[in-house]
């Protein structure tokens, strides 16, 4: 779990790993520096840990320029984005609360290029009209994962996530049409958990999942 974030002072941070828990106070800007050690396209997830937590996420290079902002989901949803690093250089991602608040948060960053071993599984789902799709995963407990959705076209996918015993684990709708889903999931015991996936509205078409792991 994390400690905390002082002011200024960037955590390392590597492809492959999550840091889980993060707070951070009032006002406070977490930085994350990562020195890119390819030129591999990275996947950076922040998620914060309650539903009125608005986060906002940024990645800035070594020479002060801002690759991107992102600001796209709703409260208590998860920001995501790719980029495509230079190796060598270094990077800094920085997370803060749109209006300042405290907050709490889990931050990966996950290389999803060529022959990535981070990658568990990759489906190519189909919706029927007002259909859903069932995935199953065996979760290990302590080995955290993200399942991570793209919709092909303007689904506006959701993602319901329960424990072997029906248990209701997790929901996602955080993208609006045709924008990326996901659920990082650190299993608390083995077992397997399943996955509803839906179009908002109940529209037909597919889209892409990938099961990633991440070590903390």
């Amino acid at each position: 779990g994390g400690s905390g974030t002082a002011p200024g002072v960037a955590v390392p941070i590597v492809a492959g790993q999550i840091i889980v828990g993060e707070r951070q106070n009032r006002e406070v800007t977490g930085r994350y520096a990562l020195t890119a050690t390819s030129d591999n396209e990275l996947l950076v997830i922040v998620s914060p840990e309650d539903s009125s937590s608005d986060i906002v996420l940024r990645i800035v290079a070594d020479d002060g320029t801002l690759i991107e902002e992102i600001d796209g989901a709703i409260s208590g949803q998860a920001e995501t984005t790719t980029f495509t690093p230079q190796s060598g250089r270094t990077y800094t991602v920085e997370v803060d609360e749109y209006f300042g608040s405290r907050s709490a948060y889990s931050i990966a960053i996950i290389d999803v290029g060529p022959n990535s071993t981070a990658l568990l599984d990759e489906v190519e789902g189909e919706l029927a009209e007002n259909g859903v799709f069932t995935y199953t995963w065996d979760g290990v407990v302590g080995q955290p994962i993200i399942f991570y959705l793209e919709a092909d076209g303007s689904l506006d996918l959701t993602i319901d996530m329960f424990d072997s015993g029906g248990g209701y684990l997790d929901y996602a709708d955080a993208g609006l049409d045709g924008e990326p889903e996901l659920i990082v999931y650190v299993p608390a015991t083995n077992g397997q958990v399943s996955f509803e996936v839906r179009d908002f509205s109940g529209m037909s078409g597919s889209f892409h999942l990938w099961v990633l792991a991440v070590a903390e």
